[in-house]
C-alpha cells in the first residue's frame, strides 16, 4: 500500500485561457504530477470561438520542453552557461548604464511581442523600465502589424482605440489577405463573435469570399475565388489594387 501511495498519479483540469494573441481562446488544461497531459478547447467558453489554433493546442509541449530555459544564461566565448540571478542583473544594469552614458537612453530599444505584449504585467513593467531609463524606443507588434489601422482609426473617430467591427452577417463580398481564419482566429475576423461560423453561413446565403495566399489553406477551400500569388509579389497586387481603388 505505502508503494501505491509513493506511485500514485495526482491528475487535475483547470479552466483557463491562451495568452498567446489577443483572442485569449478559452482552454481546459489537464495536468498529472506538474507535467502538461492534455490541452483541450473549452467549448462553454462564451466569448472564445469555442475552439484553438495549434500554438495553444501545443503549448504543454513548449512548458515542459527538456532545452526550455529556466535559469538565467550568460555567454562565455561560443557557448552558454548558468549563472544566478543576482549576477545576470548586476552585469546587465551595468552594460545599461555604459550605453546610456556613451550614446544616450534612446539608444535602449524595446520591442514587445506576442505573448508579452499581451500580458497587461509584462507589458506594464517594460513600458516603466524604459520610462525610468527615459528611453523613448519602444516599439511592438502594431509598429510593423496594425498602426496604418490605428490611425485611419484616429482621423476617422478621434480615438486609436475605436475600430469598427465588419457586419458580417449583412455582408456580400469578403476579402481576406494572408488570413486563415478557418485555423486561426487571428485578424479582422477574430473581432466578430464565432466570426468564422457567422462568414460561411453568408456564403451559403449567395455571399462571395475571395482568399488570396501562395498556399491553399483551410480558409481557401471555402473560398468562392483563391488566388495564390507567387510568395514575395503580393506588393504587386496590393498596389495594382490601390492603383485601380
Amino acid at each position: 500500500m505505502a508503494h501505491a501511495r509513493d506511485t500514485a498519479i495526482e491528475s487535475s483540469s483547470g479552466i483557463t485561457h491562451c495568452s498567446i494573441c489577443e483572442q485569449v481562446c478559452g482552454l481546459i488544461v489537464t495536468q498529472s504530477n506538474g507535467r502538461v497531459t492534455s490541452i483541450k478547447p473549452d467549448k462553454n467558453n462564451p466569448y472564445s470561438w469555442r475552439d484553438y489554433c495549434i500554438k495553444g493546442a501545443s503549448a504543454g509541449d513548449h512548458r515542459d520542453h527538456p532545452l526550455r530555459i529556466t535559469k538565467p544564461m550568460k555567454r562565455v566565448g561560443d557557448r552558454y552557461v548558468e549563472t544566478s540571478y543576482e549576477e545576470a542583473i548586476d552585469q546587465i544594469s551595468a552594460k545599461l548604464k555604459r550605453l546610456i552614458a556613451q550614446y544616450g537612453p534612446d539608444t535602449l530599444g524595446l520591442y514587445s511581442g506576442n505573448p508579452g505584449a499581451l500580458s497587461f504585467s509584462s507589458y506594464g513593467f517594460s513600458d516603466a523600465l524604459l520610462d525610468a531609463l527615459g528611453s523613448r524606443s519602444k516599439f511592438m507588434i502594431g509598429s510593423i502589424d496594425h498602426n496604418a489601422l490605428m490611425v485611419a482609426a484616429r482621423e476617422m473617430h478621434g480615438s486609436e482605440a475605436v475600430i469598427l467591427l465588419p457586419d458580417v452577417d449583412a455582408c456580400d463580398y469578403f476579402l481576406l489577405i494572408g488570413a486563415n481564419p478557418a485555423v486561426s482566429k487571428m485578424s479582422w475576423l477574430g473581432k466578430v463573435s464565432d466570426g468564422w461560423t457567422r462568414l460561411r453561413k453568408r456564403l451559403q446565403g449567395g455571399a462571395r469570399l475571395t482568399v488570396v495566399d501562395p498556399r491553399r489553406t483551410e480558409t481557401a477551400a471555402h473560398a468562392t475565388d483563391h488566388l495564390a500569388p507567387r510568395p514575395g509579389t503580393d506588393w504587386a497586387l496590393l498596389l495594382a489594387m490601390i492603383t485601380v481603388i
